[in-house]
C-alpha cells in the first residue's frame, strides 16, 4: 500500500483523533483542540507530521519539537505495524529537514524503534526532588497536598508557558518552573537560583519540587541544596499516580555536541498529564 507525508493542520485534527483513541485514553491532551494547537503551533514551532495512506486515511503521525538546537520527536503512531514498510523512516525524513534528531522518555517500544534504526543512546536523565522539612515526615501520598496560588507572580515570556490547563512562574530569584497547585510542587524548568527559589517555597507553602538534569554538574549542584533521588515518589501528577514510572532515557539519531544540556523545554517531558472532566473536548 503506498502513503504520502506531509504536515498536517488543524483541520486534520478530527481525523488525527481517530488515530489518537488507538493509543490513548479519552482524556488525554493530544483530544483537546487548544492542547493540539498550542503543541504543533506556533507558540513552540512544533509540527505535527501525518502520513495518510492512499485511501487518504491517517496511517501515521510524528510530532517534531525544535530545542536546543535538535527536533525532539514525540507521540510516534502508526495505524497498524508491518503494511507500510517506510513509513515511519518517511516522516524521520520530513522531521530531519528542520535539524538533527532526539527523543526523551521513550517507551519500551519506541526505544527498541530507535535502537534498531541505529540511534545513539544517551546516558539517562536524572530526576531529583526537594521535599519541604515541613511535610519530610509525611508519606508521599500525604506530601501531595494543594497549596494556593500565590498572587503577584509573572508567567515567563517563552511560548512554552502559554500550554494551556498549566499555570508557570518566575520565581522572585529568575528560575522558571510550572506550578503544580493541585499537588503542592513546583516543576523546575531552570535552577540556578535555586536556593532562593526553595527559600521562597518553603515561605509560600510549597511542598515539594522536582527538576531533570543531565550533567554531573547540574546533579551535584541539586544535591548540594538538598534534593534525593526519589524514585518513590509519582513522575506522573496530574492526577498522581503511583502505578507509572519512567524512564528518562535519551536517544539522539547524531552524537550530542560537547556540553549539551537538557531542558525540561525540551519534547513533551512537561505537558499537562490527563484532561480534568470540566474542560474534556466534546
Amino acid at each position: 500500500m503506498s502513503f504520502s507525508v506531509r504536515y498536517a493542520s488543524f483541520s486534520d485534527h478530527a481525523a488525527l483523533c481517530e488515530l489518537y483513541r488507538t493509543y490513548y485514553p479519552f482524556n488525554h491532551p493530544l483530544f483537546y483542540p487548544a492542547f493540539w494547537q498550542w503543541q504543533f503551533g506556533p507558540a513552540i514551532g512544533g509540527r505535527c507530521i501525518i502520513a495518510l495512506d492512499s485511501e487518504g486515511k491517517v496511517a501515521g503521525h510524528l510530532g517534531a519539537v525544535p530545542g536546543g538546537g535538535l527536533v525532539w520527536l514525540i507521540n510516534i503512531l502508526v495505524r497498524r505495524t508491518g503494511d507500510m514498510p517506510g513509513l515511519i523512516g518517511s516522516m524521520f525524513h520530513l522531521a530531519r529537514t528542520q535539524g538533527p534528531l532526539a527523543v526523551a522518555l521513550a517507551n519500551d517500544a519506541g526505544a527498541r524503534l530507535l535502537q534498531k534504526r541505529g540511534w545513539h543512546r544517551q546516558p539517562n536523565l536524572r530526576r531529583l526532588l526537594w521535599i519541604s522539612p515541613a511535610v519530610q515526615h509525611l508519606p508521599v501520598a500525604a506530601v501531595l497536598a494543594p497549596v494556593a496560588l500565590p498572587k503577584g507572580l509573572t508567567r515567563p515570556a517563552s511560548g512554552f508557558y502559554e500550554q494551556p490547563l498549566l499555570d508557570s512562574a518566575v520565581l522572585p530569584g529568575g528560575d522558571e518552573c510550572l506550578l503544580q497547585a493541585a499537588v503542592g510542587g513546583l516543576r523546575l524548568v531552570s535552577f540556578d537560583e535555586v536556593e532562593q527559589s526553595l527559600a521562597w517555597a518553603q515561605a509560600n507553602g510549597w511542598r515539594w519540587a522536582d527538576a531533570v538534569v543531565s550533567t554531573p554538574e547540574d546533579e551535584q549542584w541539586l544535591l548540594a541544596h538538598g534534593f534525593q533521588h526519589r524514585p518513590d515518589f509519582p513522575w506522573f501528577v496530574n492526577p498522581p499516580d503511583f502505578s507509572r514510572t519512567v524512564e528518562l532515557n535519551l536517544f539522539t539519531e547524531e552524537l550530542l555536541p560537547a556540553g549539551f544540556r537538557f531542558s525540561r523545554l525540551y519534547a513533551d517531558m512537561s505537558r499537562i498529564g490527563l484532561l480534568p472532566a470540566d474542560v474534556l473536548p466534546l
